[in-house]
């Protein structure tokens, strides 16, 4: 076999010139169809079948209208089918990693709906097609009886130009990161797809050296910034620089074989397809490592968030336990005002009602007795009509004064009933209780030095002191209604005196 292992050759003729002038022709390229070649093979193979120890000539004629490579080697079918053994297991080995990430990021993009898979996936499979193409496999598996290399090869390379851009763009961040290099890279997304649309119209020619072109320094542009954002400390961009730091190192390897810079081998006829396969890994690895990064960065915002959170709600709370506290206390002295009289500080009428009332059920649940005292200034009517009302409310303080004064327990309460007449309720008390404190406060009473603009005034007190078992169906106004009937006794009976009356039978 006389073999030329370069698939992308247009038109490859082989004229056998045998001593006796007859002349055999065998005719291959990829702008023929794949059927026509002598052997079923990606690249193109001529048989010889010459008999052993005949001499014939062989002619080779090449065209083509990109790069014309013509590496011609003769060797036997069994020779070709070792080759071929190590060819095929690097090609499937290549073949399954493209689909495995192609697949894989096809599957995170419809499960996140992040544009970088999507990006990344479009990439795979333009290189992938560019790949197949470059190396026979488009013409002898994906269009056989069509010829399309030299719209395929262009068109592929140029898609995976605009797509590899445009993951690129998205997957360094360059808006934010660095925008001169996101302004760089969209001349080259631009060129590349000019480039594929043009491949419709345009000659082959020049279409595929733009785009071989432009693809050479695009990778170079790309291991650049991922450098300089990698020194700036941009985390992601560490698998991006090494992934294309491969790319290029397979590429030098294509591209010193074909310069004749380094002698013919597996690793440096399959350089390009190895780093790029390495390329596709990294990337993969990359993107991976990003979603970590950005997983990370999420938790840590949550955490943040949570912790701001958490400082918010403790200020609210605060905050709110504050205005309770505030309100609690509003509440309170608007309930003490409620309850005070203003003018003596003690407890007044609205009190009076409500606290005798809690108190007659319990002292009727318990069984034990509850007193009331009512207790009025004697002429107090003189003071105020001799001295003027300010002597009157400074009299009535006074005697406040000393009804409070004369109160030893927890529970008793003294209330300014009304006017110049006071109150004092007793629960738990008893005859000797009641009558030792109504006598208490007459007496001191009494005793108070009283002097008004100069003048003094005598003040005294009538007292009348009720005390009652309360009994089921009786009411409160009973006990009220016999207290003032004693202090009525009191009063007639010349005032500033004591008069008690007890109904605990």
């Amino acid at each position: 076999l006389i073999g030329v292992n370069y698939p992308q050759i247009d038109w490859l003729d082989c004229y056998l010139l045998s001593p006796d002038g007859t002349l055999r022709q065998q005719y291959a390229g990829d702008k023929r169809p794949f059927g026509m070649r002598p052997l079923p093979h990606r690249h193109f193979h001529f048989r010889l079948d010459l008999p052993p120890g005949q001499r014939t000539t062989v002619y080779l004629r090449a065209q083509s209208g990109g790069t014309l490579l013509l590496p011609v080697q003769l060797l036997t079918p069994w020779q070709l089918q070792g080759l071929d053994h190590h060819q095929l297991l690097l090609s499937g080995i290549f073949i399954g990693t493209l689909l495995a990430m192609l697949l894989y990021n096809l599957l995170l993009f419809f499960s996140l709906r992040e544009k970088t898979y999507l990006y990344y996936v479009l990439y795979i499979g333009s290189f992938g097609l560019a790949q197949a193409t470059l190396y026979g496999y488009g013409s002898e598996y994906l269009w056989p009886a069509h010829p399309l290399n030299d719209l395929a090869l262009p068109l592929a390379t140029s898609l995976t130009g605009v797509f590899l851009g445009l993951f690129s763009r998205r997957f360094l961040e360059l808006g934010s990161q660095w925008p001169a290099a996101e302004r760089v890279i969209n001349i080259f997304i631009g060129l590349f797809a000019v480039t594929a649309i043009c491949t419709l119209f345009l000659d082959y020619q020049l279409v595929i050296k733009v785009a071989i072109g432009a693809s050479l320094i695009g990778p170079a542009a790309l291991f650049l910034i991922g450098a300089r954002l990698w020194y700036g400390g941009y985390r992601p961009a560490r698998y991006f620089l090494v992934a294309f730091a491969v790319l290029l190192l397979g590429f030098l390897a294509n591209g010193l074989t074909s310069f004749n810079l380094t002698p013919d081998n597996l690793l440096s006829d399959y350089g390009m397809p190895v780093g790029s396969m390495l390329e596709i890994t990294l990337l993969s690895f990359a993107l991976a490592h990003r979603l970590k990064l950005a997983r990370e960065d999420n938790e840590r915002l949550q955490q943040q968030h949570a912790a701001e959170l958490e400082q918010r709600v403790a200020s609210r709370t605060r905050a709110l336990d504050q205005a309770l506290h505030d309100l609690t206390q509003a509440n309170q002295q608007l309930q003490r005002l409620t309850v005070h009289d203003a003018l003596t500080g003690l407890k007044n009428r609205q009190f009076f009602d409500q606290h005798l009332q809690h108190t007659w059920r319990q002292a009727l649940r318990w069984q034990q007795p509850l007193g009331l005292l009512m207790i009025d200034i004697d002429y107090f009517k003189r003071v105020n009509d001799s001295h003027g009302h300010p002597a009157g409310d400074e009299a009535l303080r006074r005697i406040a004064k000393v009804i409070a004064g004369c109160l030893r327990r927890p529970g008793d309460e003294a209330i300014r009933y009304g006017g110049e007449e006071f109150a004092v309720i007793l629960p738990h008390t008893d005859g000797e209780g009641i009558s030792y404190l109504a006598e208490c406060i007459r007496s001191r009473a009494t005793q108070l030095q009283f002097v008004w603009e100069g003048q003094a005034i005598p003040l005294s007190v009538s007292i009348g002191a009720a005390l009652i078992l309360p009994q089921a169906g009786h009411e409160t106004q009973q006990l009220v209604q016999q207290a003032d009937q004693l202090l009525y006794q009191a009063k007639q009976g010349g005032r500033n005196r004591c008069v008690f009356s007890a109904n605990v039978g």
